[in-house]
């Protein structure tokens, strides 16, 4: 799976959890400490996120981020 994959899997995750759970970005990035523009850019914007702002974004929703390696297929 290449990263731009791994991050469209991951938006559209979160925006279907921010939508389930009625939570505005302006109320996530206040869980977060960020500024809504942040946020904004973050999730629609196509920015480049690391594992580790995966990972706050995904705790501030209570949901998990799962990493596994493995060998490719060939």
């Amino acid at each position: 799976m290449k990263y731009d994959e791994i991050l469209e899997d991951f938006y559209k995750v979160i925006n279907g959890r921010l939508q389930r759970l009625g939570i505005s970005q302006v109320e996530l990035a206040d869980r977060l400490g960020v500024s809504k523009s942040y946020v904004t850019k973050a999730l629609k914007d196509g920015r480049s996120l690391s594992l580790k702002s995966m990972i706050q974004i995904a705790d501030a929703l209570d949901l998990t981020v799962t990493v596994r390696f493995g060998r490719e297929r060939r």
